[in-house]
């Protein structure tokens, strides 16, 4: 059983709304631009990496962490050596 990270859906989802408001703000200045092509290909390139990391942070909430169960789920693990005093 996995639980899901819903900071990590959250701030995706957030982020991937910034990243859609961001190219539609700059479609919207881009005529009033000297260049409107070179501005938009360089919109078009940042929107796209930042909506593709945020696409990848909402998926990687949506898998989520393994839950621990047996043995081991309510303590922390013991460490391998014990602790060396000097």
């Amino acid at each position: 059983m996995r639980q899901r990270n819903w900071r990590a859906i959250i701030g995706g989802s957030i982020v991937l709304g910034f990243t859609v408001a961001f190219a539609l703000a700059m479609l919207a200045l881009a005529s009033r631009s000297t260049d409107p092509a070179a501005l938009m290909a360089t919109v078009g390139m940042t929107a796209g990496v930042v909506g593709g990391l945020s696409l990848l942070v909402v998926m990687h909430g949506l898998v989520g962490t393994k839950i621990r169960e047996g043995r081991w789920a309510t303590r922390a693990m013991p460490s391998a050596r014990p602790l060396l005093r000097p």
